[in-house]
């Protein structure tokens, strides 16, 4: 269908995508005065953090029934098609669909799920630290406004068969019943000594601020396995199985140079042996504050707290702040090419340079760009994208002439080929005076490319995950929580944690009476196609919920499934005690608790390129300190010469932003990478955390003379527990 057209045709920077990291650098650089254009090729804001319906996400693979997936559309994007500067040249983007593969869904015959649109499934599921920077950043910028939290209640781990709670104070450790005299307090003890070294006291404090893997101090301090499973993924929330080296292997690695490994298996599949999910000890110790700071802030709890309207209402939060500032953004709108040439090329002269074959049709495409009616009727949130309206181009320039102090970095040569603007598949031409932002999988083509002269793969993670629907929470009492299964658990013989996410209908992702459960890990050889991705998952989900009945493609049954019991929550174990479909044994079931049914289970495989745990500068070296941000718990050293290679051949005013981490909890990578970005290419930018709060001296929202500062915090706290009650009532 025909497209909008953009006006004024100007921009200092265009943004490719609306991700959490390409929209947290656009709204820094909207409130630095800069003239932004976010575009996005789909429906929905949020690219590879964005929320779908059932269909949107898992359905169609053709372009033509669904506009999130399928390759490029034939563009006007060819040089002969476009009236072109002398030195200036279009080089095609190819249109990526969704990054999902393999697709199963299981389900119970004759078994309803409730309304099908009522489901809001995410593409990078997600739940926030309420200590976490994000936090910080969405106050302060006031996008917390257009959002609404849940209260994530509970933080369990499988151990035994059983989900305990992931004990992280005192009272805690002490409460549990599960951990004998001995082991609660030398867990206690572990964690009184992370928390002085975090104060700069104790015997820990050198061991955790070392690069010393964090398994490796836990084996040193004599944790017992279901200490250090605890402390590993239970709290640092590693997404990989942290390995114990040997003295020798730890003088290997010290003495050769860094793998440069993509984490491409022999048989084509890829694992986390490349992208490396090793966590160090200075990173433990930062997730453990993180984690012990996070419980109760808002007054719940927990440690955590997730977004109503699925992840995608984060990004499209950060576009309204974005659109607020005066930022254009525009939905439906794929880019077929972009323009390199000579910093001094002029690709828009009229401010409205627009191929013939666009026309005056576009403006049937009411709503897809700034100043429309808002967000598609068809969006999986109920709530529209704020779009401010355009600027002018008068405005537009004004907003350009900030001063060199914000400029990006560029090449010196003005001779050096730069991105100098964009071509929309409608045809129609917009310059980009300074810089293009973009998601690494919108730049695909263009790391392929580069990838190709430095003979370096495209750093990517493949994902075994599921999506399945149940009846009731997994704990009675509380609707949301948090889920670790730690590797090779008994009954499901896992290489890698599995990670989990549960979400109630009071966060208007389901129906009434219906829960969503996420379930991912990396994927390995043995969820290779051959054996499909519940081969990987779906013993994990037997271990918390009844699968009885569950049926795959094909009518593939789960074999050896018993009657559900009276409560019609028991256990799935067949007859024969293996895990249905799965051959293992299965571990004891929580005698207690009934666990809830599985209604239906969709499993998949995802690939992440250039997850955002790799380091971020490209063209200015490593980060400071030499070090690769915290991303909750993985360090990734071993992608970081083919990340810095990759995107070193790209254009110098490119600014590439990796894809999400595979951690489900928490925004630490997406918010340190748009910070070490915007400060590599912008250094004269302002970082969103370092902003005025609100009612503060500076704050451009501040009511004038109201003497007054509002606390922000606190109205985020008492909407939070607001919700609670409400979902208590439920």
């Amino acid at each position: 269908r025909s497209m909008a057209l953009i006006e004024p045709a100007s921009f200092d920077v265009v943004v490719l995508g609306s991700g959490v990291v390409e929209c947290l650098i656009g709204s820094a650089l909207t409130r630095a005065g800069k003239s932004v254009l976010l575009v996005d090729q789909t429906d929905v804001y949020g690219s590879d953090f964005a929320s779908f319906t059932v269909g949107g996400l898992l359905g169609s693979q053709d372009p033509a029934v669904n506009p999130n997936v399928g390759p490029a559309e034939q563009s006007h994007g060819a040089d002969q098609q476009l009236d072109l500067p002398a030195g200036v040249h279009a080089v095609p983007l190819d249109r990526p669909g969704l990054p999902i593969s393999d697709v199963e869904t299981w389900q119970v015959p004759g078994c309803s799920v409730g309304n099908e649109r009522s489901f809001i499934l995410d593409l990078a599921p997600k739940v926030l630290y309420q200590g976490e920077e994000l936090v910080d950043v969405l106050v302060r910028t006031r996008a917390h406004n257009y959002l609404e939290f849940k209260a994530v209640e509970g933080c369990y781990i499988l151990q035994g068969g059983a989900l305990v709670k992931v004990p992280a104070s005192r009272a805690d450790v002490f409460k549990d019943k599960k951990l004998g005299l001995a082991d609660k307090r030398q867990l206690m003890a572990f964690i009184s000594a992370a928390m002085d070294a975090a104060q700069g006291l104790g015997r820990l404090r050198a061991a955790l601020s070392s690069p010393q893997p964090l398994a490796q101090l836990v084996a040193s301090e004599g944790l017992s396995p279901k200490l250090a499973a605890i402390v590993l993924y239970g709290i640092a929330m590693a997404w990989a199985a942290q390995q114990q080296p040997s003295s020798q292997q730890q003088a290997a690695a010290s003495a050769s140079p860094p793998s440069t490994d993509s984490g491409a298996s022999s048989d084509g599949s890829h694992d986390a042996a490349g992208i490396s999910g090793q966590v160090s000890a200075v990173q433990g110790a930062e997730a453990l504050a993180l984690f012990t700071s996070s419980i109760g802030r808002f007054g719940s709890p927990g440690a955590f707290m997730a977004p109503t309207y699925g992840c995608g209402s984060v990004a499209e939060a950060l576009v309204r702040h974005c659109a607020v500032h005066g930022a254009v953004t525009a939905l439906r709108h794929p880019v077929s090419s972009i323009l390199v040439g000579p910093r001094s090329a002029q690709v828009v002269t009229d401010g409205a340079s627009v191929a013939a074959a666009a026309g005056e049709a576009g403006a049937e495409d009411g709503g897809a760009a700034a100043g429309g009616d808002g967000a598609p009727t068809d969006a999986p949130t109920s709530r529209p994208a704020a779009e401010a309206g355009s600027s002018s181009a008068a405005q537009a320039e004004a907003r350009g002439n900030t001063g060199s102090s914000s400029a990006p970095h560029a090449a010196a040569d003005p001779n050096t080929p730069v991105v100098r603007g964009i071509v929309c598949s409608s045809g129609q031409v917009l310059e980009c005076r300074e810089a293009l932002v973009g998601s690494a999988r919108a730049l695909r083509s263009l790391l392929d490319t580069s990838s190709s002269s430095s003979s370096q793969a495209v750093p990517s993670l493949v994902l075994a995950r599921a999506i399945a629907v149940l009846d009731g929470p997994l704990h009675a009492g509380e609707a949301m929580a948090t889920v670790v299964i730690p590797p090779r658990s008994e009954g499901i013989s896992n290489e890698h944690p599995i990670q989990g996410l549960l979400l109630s209908p009071s966060s208007q992702v389901a129906p009434p009476g219906r829960w969503l459960l996420y379930l991912s890990t990396p994927a390995t050889a043995s969820s290779a196609p051959a054996t499909g991705p519940s081969g990987q998952l779906l013993a994990a989900l037997s271990q918390l919920a009844d699968t009885a009945g569950l049926q795959g493609p094909g009518a593939k049954a789960s074999a050896g499934v018993g009657e559900a019991s009276s409560t019609g929550r028991d256990a799935a174990a067949g007859t024969d005690g293996s895990v249905p479909g799965t051959g293992h044994a299965a571990a004891p079931a929580a005698a207690a608790q009934a666990k809830p049914k599985v209604l239906r289970a969709h499993f998949f495989r995802q690939e992440l390129c250039m997850p955002s745990l790799l380091p971020p500068q490209p063209h200015q070296g490593p980060p400071q300190g030499g070090a690769a941000p915290s991303d909750g718990g993985a360090a990734t050293a071993a992608a970081a010469p083919a990340y810095a290679s990759i995107t070193a051949a790209l254009p110098p005013n490119v600014v590439c932003c990796p894809g999400p981490d595979p951690c489900l909890m928490g925004y630490m990578a997406a918010v340190s990478q748009a910070q070490a970005l915007l400060k590599a290419h912008f250094p004269g930018v302002t970082w969103l955390a370092d902003l005025p709060r609100p009612g503060e001296d500076g704050d451009e929202g501040a009511g004038a003379g109201s003497g007054e500062v509002e606390d922000e915090i606190d109205d985020l706290a008492a909407a939070l527990a607001k919700l609670e009650q409400v979902a208590h009532a439920e």
